[in-house]
């Protein structure tokens, strides 16, 4: 059964994100995605044996694994692993491949970037969706690393009840990871191409993150691109909102409507979307809809309604996420109910 969660907190992240909170924090209800850690077979050869995995996540939120529909009425909960996310993916794989681990063999490093499960209900039937991407390494030396292997999953995939699928999913998508890499191990020891310490390979991930929109509180300002959100530089600094019939239009000191990807006003960061605005709350590595924040949902509908003191604005400010969809997948259909921003290009994300 769900479990009532504490108040909205956003934890402290090292920059291997080794502080991670365990429960949710931005849903009402919860719910648990264990894996099924049995021991699994490596379906691939090689010359080369595997000493172990190091597994190091590196997930723009390290609280959720998505976000799922429970009960009769397809009340929305945050999926969660059973522990943080680091021994939750650590663990797994020791216990599923160290069988087969034997030392003196190659050590593996393993960068996964991308876990994100979602759900949506149909009219007779259910969406299970699936994100996931993982980068794998491998050194002789201890030293020096050498890629190995990706593994790059969007997917979607149907039922009558399609929850039990989500822990399916990831495991499936670590074991394919296990394949590529060890399948890759011959050919990338006989001609390595390029070879980098741990420490560079992790810095360049983190570099990914290095940019002002995650790094410093965002200047007030309208942002035309997402670029410009990214780099925290304002296109305009002095402009409007108006609100009527229940649309709301950005526009400059002269009253002509003005096209952007976003605005910050006192302090609160929206999207702007076919005449409405979409909240969004920072949230760790990125920026999450406000709809799953309830408490900076509340607050930004009640800032910006103080700001507008126009008819309606609040309605189009809370009202408008639960209608979006994450078109950073086009290829997926039905599409999936967007969660947050994907700090690459700006669409959303499931």
């Amino acid at each position: 059964m769900g479990a009532a969660m504490a108040a909205f907190t956003i934890p402290a992240l090292a920059q291997e994100t080794k502080k991670e909170t365990k429960k949710d924090t931005t849903a009402i209800i919860w719910r648990q995605i264990k894996l099924n850690d049995d021991p699994r077979e490596i379906h691939t050869s090689s010359s080369y044996s595997i000493a172990g995995v190091e597994v190091v996540q590196h997930l723009w939120d390290s609280t959720h694994l998505g976000y799922i529909q429970v009960g009769m009425a397809n009340r929305r909960a945050a999926a969660v692993p059973d522990k943080t996310i680091s021994n939750y993916l650590q663990d797994f794989t020791q216990k599923a491949f160290g069988q087969s681990f034997k030392e003196g063999g190659i050590k593996m490093l393993w960068v996964i970037e991308a876990i994100r499960i979602g759900e949506k209900t149909g009219a007779w039937s259910e969406k299970a969706y699936f994100r996931f991407k993982g980068t794998s390494y491998g050194t002789k030396d201890g030293v020096n690393y050498v890629q190995l292997g990706v593994t790059d999953i969007v997917n979607a995939s149907g039922g009558m009840d399609v929850t039990h699928k989500h822990k399916s999913n990831i495991v499936n998508a670590l074991q394919d990871l296990m394949n590529r890499s060890s399948g890759a191990l011959d050919a990338a020891f006989t001609n390595p191409t390029s070879m980098h310490t741990r420490e560079e390979i992790i810095k360049g991930y983190q570099e990914k993150r290095n940019i002002p929109a995650l790094t410093e509180t965002m200047n007030e300002g309208l942002y035309a691109t997402f670029a410009d959100f990214v780099a925290n530089k304002p296109t305009m600094l002095e402009f409007d909102t108006k609100a009527e019939k229940r649309k709301i239009t950005v526009v400059d000191n002269n009253g002509n409507p003005v096209k952007c990807w976003g605005i910050v006003k006192k302090g609160e960061v929206y999207k702007v979307l076919e005449n409405r605005l979409v909240p969004l709350e920072k949230y760790q590595n990125g920026y999450i809809i406000s709809t799953f924040v309830q408490d900076a949902q509340r607050r930004n509908a009640g800032i910006f309604w103080s700001a507008m003191a126009a008819p309606g604005a609040a309605f189009i400010v809370e009202g408008t996420t639960r209608l979006l969809t994450a078109d950073a997948y086009p290829n997926l259909n039905p599409s999936p109910e967007a969660t947050a921003i994907d700090m690459e290009t700006g669409a959303f994300i499931f």
